[in-house]
């Protein structure tokens, strides 16, 4: 099959896999019961994510040079998948899904050759290695990434737009950078996440969300995203600046550091469930729903393409850190400005 072949097909497996799963939701606990910070009106299905892999991975195993070459990262997406469903259905302890996330971390260092080398050239000084601390590095980004975009899913169509956008500009820079495999993967990844906003993001045909990615789809995505920006960006094969992953992760890394920041002011655990993220802060405030995700997704979208910008202009790591701090403090002021009784 071509390129566009098997976009139709990842694209057509996913819409019947959805359709199938929420028939399967109640009796398997995958339903999302409105409760605490969970403001949905009524019980959704948690199969959105794993609908979204069914669909990527069944046509990326048929094709064998690309298989062959990400075989343990399948495998690994898998486990994440599956302790991502359990997650969902049984509530698994934050210390076993931390000592997986750290072994799976661990897992693409030793066994798929794909290590946190180096940050760049960031401080004018010339790159940045990380030497004997590049298995911490591997397994923090690991550790992150997975709790990163399940943090994110709090609204309607956030973190599916979001990781749309961010995989869209990274398939442009691998298409760009003649990386094929990775082409190739992103060409299946980016269908099966539309195909899922399609059910997920508030359309006017679809005033709620009618699935959710659940952590199923959570972990194995923040995974995806993590592994395919270390490929890109470390060794002899990276093909873009460590720099500019923040600049097309702008929006969720902001966040998530601002909500541990938040978090540790009033006494709580980095990782734990809350009301400290923009959306949540946004329209706690009072703002409406649909300008605050279509804000953010534009926004995250604007970043992304401005950095990418500023790379292929020759703008130096160094520069693009400092401007990219500048936004960070640009944001945290934003925040301030929001009156405290509205968080």
């Amino acid at each position: 099959m071509n390129s566009f072949s098997e976009a139709l097909m990842t694209m057509t497996i996913t819409a019947v896999s959805i359709t199938v799963l929420k028939m399967f939701a109640v009796p398997f606990r995958l339903i999302d019961q409105p409760s605490g910070r969970k403001t949905h009106s009524h019980g959704t299905a948690m199969v959105g994510g794993l609908a979204l892999m069914i669909g990527f991975l069944s046509v990326l195993v048929s094709n064998q040079s690309v298989f062959g070459d990400y075989l343990v990262v399948i495998n690994f997406t898998v486990l994440l998948v599956i302790v991502g469903l359990l997650d969902d259905a049984l509530s698994l302890t934050s210390s076993l899904r931390m000592m997986i996330q750290i072994g799976v971390g661990a897992g693409i260092y030793y066994l798929a050759d794909l290590k946190f080398l180096s940050v760049g050239d960031i401080w004018f000084v010339g790159d940045l290695g990380l030497g004997p601390f590049a298995l911490l590095f591997t397994i923090i980004a690991v550790v992150g990434g997975v709790n990163a975009v399940n943090m994110m899913d709090g609204a309607d169509g956030l973190v599916g737009g979001l990781l749309l956008s961010t995989l869209s500009i990274l398939w442009f820079l691998a298409s760009d950078a003649g990386a094929v495999n990775m082409t190739e993967v992103l060409s299946l990844l980016v269908p099966a996440l539309f195909v899922f906003l399609l059910f997920n993001y508030r359309f006017p045909w679809n005033p709620k969300a009618r699935i959710f990615l659940g952590d199923s789809g959570a972990y194995a995505l923040g995974f995806l995203v993590v592994v395919l920006f270390i490929e890109a960006t470390q060794g002899a094969d990276g093909f873009i600046p460590p720099i500019l992953v923040l600049w097309i992760l702008a929006v969720p890394l902001i966040d998530i550091a601002g909500a541990i920041y938040r978090r540790a002011k009033i006494g709580k655990m980095p990782l734990a469930d809350g009301r400290e993220h923009v959306h949540y802060i946004l329209l706690d405030a009072g703002f409406k729903h649909s300008l605050v995700i279509n804000g953010l997704l534009i926004t995250n979208m604007i970043t992304g393409v401005l950095g990418v910008v500023l790379f292929y202009a020759g703008v130096s790591e160094s520069v693009m850190f400092f401007l990219f701090m500048a936004i960070c403090c640009a944001y945290f002021y934003f925040l301030s400005r929001i009156p405290e009784n509205s968080q």
